[in-house]
């Protein structure tokens, strides 16, 4: 497997999306009706979430970090 690849699309995104969803759910659960919401579920909900959105550009949208 290769470190960076060609996106994969909708369904590598679901799982990453779905992921995203589910760490806000807990966060939002402890927080609402324990008051212990950990910013690590917070944290691991924007990664997840940023990969399944990586996953869904297009494969012909690459440009360089040079500019």
């Amino acid at each position: 497997m290769a470190l960076a690849s060609e996106p994969s699309g909708w369904r590598a995104a679901r799982v990453s999306l779905g992921g995203s969803l589910a760490f806000a759910a807990l966060y939002a659960y402890f927080e609402l009706l324990h008051t212990s919401g950990s910013v690590s579920l917070l944290v691991l909900g924007a990664a997840a979430g940023l990969s399944g959105v990586a996953e869904l550009l297009p494969k012909n949208r690459r440009r360089s970090s040079c500019g």
